[in-house]
């Protein structure tokens, strides 16, 4: 659908920054550990916890809006916020069923969009791909069958174009969310399954 042209949004949080300001201290400041050499740094919730084009559409056809997924994912985050809100404000899971499913899909969604849950779902079809092009490239009557069923002119694409080591397949950011949303509603069963308990710090304010 077109779309009026507006600021293309390049940093994609996969913790949002609702999120994580719910740990910042006094001043709004964020006191972040980094993993591979443990040396300990301040920062605003905007400045961590992002990729940049992590939720950038590939399937993007002209006129179409680059902002799509970002903007459905924050939407989402909106109607989250205030549940997480309320647990903090009540120390107490939820008690309404739609609030509560809101929370479990929350914590779900975390689970599925992050840049190494990505890697996770992309290694499969990846692998799966490359063993598809392999046969693809070692056998021109396969190719020639595979192209005919698929629609495709082989004038146009000959076997002789096909050139071995020349495609690497990659996931697509459309396959990446297809692949989480079936993760999601995966650990969404278990999530529902589960008891709850709300742990809270008697000394919250105190550094780690």
């Amino acid at each position: 659908m077109p779309h009026t042209k507006r600021e293309e949004k390049h940093r994609h949080h996969f913790t949002p920054v609702l999120y994580l300001k719910n740990f910042t201290d006094a001043q709004g400041v964020l006191h972040a550990v980094r993993r591979s050499d443990g040396r300990r740094f301040p920062t605003a919730p905007k400045g961590i916890g992002f990729e940049r084009d992590l939720y950038w559409p590939d399937n993007l056809a002209e006129g179409e809006d680059p902002n799509v997924y970002e903007d459905q994912f924050a939407g989402f985050e909106a109607k989250a916020a205030p549940v997480i809100e309320h647990v903090i404000a009540t120390r107490q899971m939820p008690t309404d069923e739609e609030q509560l499913s809101l929370l479990f899909n929350f914590i779900a969604f975390q689970f599925v969009r992050t840049p190494s849950m990505r890697r996770v779902i992309a290694a499969p079809r990846e692998h799966t791909a490359r063993i598809i092009i392999d046969m693809l490239e070692s056998s021109k009557e396969l190719y020639e069958s595979h192209m005919r069923s698929a629609g495709y002119n082989l004038e146009k694409h000959p076997f002789e174009k096909l050139g071995r080591g020349r495609y690497e397949p990659r996931l697509t950011t459309e396959g990446f969310i297809e692949g989480a949303m079936q993760m999601m509603t995966t650990i969404l069963q278990y999530l529902h399954r589960c008891r709850w308990h709300v742990l809270v710090s008697e000394r919250p304010t105190e550094s780690f």
